[in-house]
């Protein structure tokens, strides 16, 4: 229409040299607006890819279209892929692709990482019919080249739209169903999942990436007591997050969220800081404190530098190496990489102590007693519950005593609340005591009050008197 309105100008006004300039219009016009099919297209799979699932999310919730979506995880893709290699796994990839597309006759998308997604327009009597046709042929192997191969999966229906409240649903619902494990049921339904929790993940991590901009974070105390000295000799160190808007956020919930997104390089440089600034501007040793306890994630001791680093900040600071234990998990130590104990090691060298915390959580392994440079081992409340009320606990926690400390170590109980508890873990050999009944964890200041008067009492008891 634009050429032929050009052309009719042209002919009446023989000067104007409008016809070309229309066809160029014309040209940009589809240049601008066709697609290329590569561009929605997964070239390997033959499949529509993430991109188009995109726009298709969005038109249809404008549109506020009801449809169902089917999402397929393969759940062992890593796994084949080490036995078998890349190119045989993608060879099953592009078999399953395949299936789906002439099993469905629907759009079907691949948003990579073993997930594929298909968008069912024809009732839920057909979704449902379809889910059904998948779970059933996955019971049979596949075919890739000469290998045959099981392959396990997991399905999931999102009625769209009553299922989400927004799009980003639609991935959580994704999300959800690859962090299944296999011991939950193939085909699960979006409307019987609760994205509350999901929700308050990215609560979470927004509050943690607030606090490290904002130094929301602060470091508390809890006062370790010294079952041979009757004093307080040391505390661990313990990270708090008290949010402006959703207030306090347990470190049981953030810390392993950071450790998933990287976040936790950045609280371990805020968590070391605090606590050299602390040790440096008190003087310890004058409140009968020998050394304070810290915390490592398992991913800052797999940073290859790591060891280097804190040897860096410990002479910047000016702190002696045997005023700070280092605590490292259980489950740590068990699937301890050689790069984690060439650090432990490093450290250890340097004059810094280490202790083997949670012990007793289900990770046991006399191996992690033996290889790395543990002083201390620290039992775990929930063991210390049990010992307490059950007499096969106690056997238990007896006999690892025992075992430890004939390895040389120092026991410490964790989660002491009671005076029954002080006199059964004394008489069973425990060195330290940590817990309620002695204080819960103090901002730094309070902790310092609470020791001068707890070490010192028969000399504030003699002034008061």
């Amino acid at each position: 229409g634009l050429v032929a309105f050009a052309s009719i100008l042209q002919t009446i006004y023989p000067n104007l040299f409008v016809q070309n300039f229309a066809i160029a219009v014309c040209i940009l016009t589809f240049y601008v607006l066709i697609q290329k099919p590569e561009d929605a297209i997964d070239p390997q799979l033959e499949v529509f890819n993430s991109k188009s699932f995109a726009k298709v999310l969005d038109m249809n919730h404008r549109r506020n279209t009801e449809y169902t979506l089917i999402v397929c995880h393969i759940e062992d893709a890593r796994l084949i892929n080490q036995m078998l290699g890349t190119a045989k796994m993608d060879l099953i990839l592009k078999n399953i692709a395949a299936f789906l597309e002439n099993t469905s006759k629907q759009c079907v998308f691949y948003l990579g990482s073993s997930t594929f997604v298909i968008t069912v327009y024809s009732g839920r009597n057909e979704s449902f019919r379809l889910l059904q046709t998948i779970e059933k042929r996955f019971e049979k192997p596949w075919s890739a080249g000469e290998n045959s191969i099981s392959v396990s999966i997991r399905l999931m229906d999102i009625q769209l739209p009553d299922d989400i409240q927004s799009i980003s649903d639609v991935y959580n619902y994704i999300d959800y169903l690859k962090e299944l494990d296999n011991r939950q049921k193939w085909i699960v339904s979006a409307r019987n999942v609760n994205l509350q929790d999901k929700r308050r993940n990215i609560e979470i991590e927004q509050c943690t990436r607030r606090a490290l901009d904002e130094h929301n974070f602060e470091m508390y105390y809890q006062p370790i007591y010294n079952v041979h000295t009757g004093k307080i000799e040391s505390a661990e160190a313990l990270i708090r997050l008290r949010d402006p808007e959703f207030g306090f956020i347990s470190p049981a919930d953030f810390i392993p969220l950071a450790e998933r997104t990287g976040l936790i390089l950045r609280i371990g440089d805020f968590i070391t800081s605090s606590i050299f600034c602390f040790m440096k501007n008190n003087d310890l040793q004058t409140f009968g404190i020998k050394y304070i306890e810290m915390n490592l994630s398992v991913i800052q001791c797999m940073q290859e530098s790591f060891a280097h680093d804190f040897i860096s900040k410990i002479e910047e600071y000016g702190i002696k190496p045997e005023m700070l234990n280092l605590e490292i998990t259980e489950t740590a130590a068990v699937n301890s990489p050689k790069i984690l104990t060439k650090n432990i090691t490093s450290l250890n060298r340097r004059g810094l102590s280490f202790s083997l915390d949670d012990f007793g959580t289900g990770y046991s392994n006399i191996r992690s007693l033996l290889d790395l440079p543990t002083d201390i081992i620290k039992f775990d409340k929930s063991m210390i519950d049990t010992a307490t009320t059950d007499e096969n606990g106690r056997l238990v926690m007896k006999s690892s005593i025992v075992m430890a400390k004939n390895l040389g170590k120092h026991i410490v109980a964790e989660g002491i609340e009671t005076e029954e508890q002080i006199k059964l873990f004394t008489a069973m050999g425990c060195d330290y005591f940590q817990g309620y009944y002695f204080s819960r964890p103090l901002p730094a200041q309070d902790f310092l009050s609470f020791v001068r008067k707890f070490n010192f009492r028969d000399v504030y008891n003699a002034n008061n008197a």
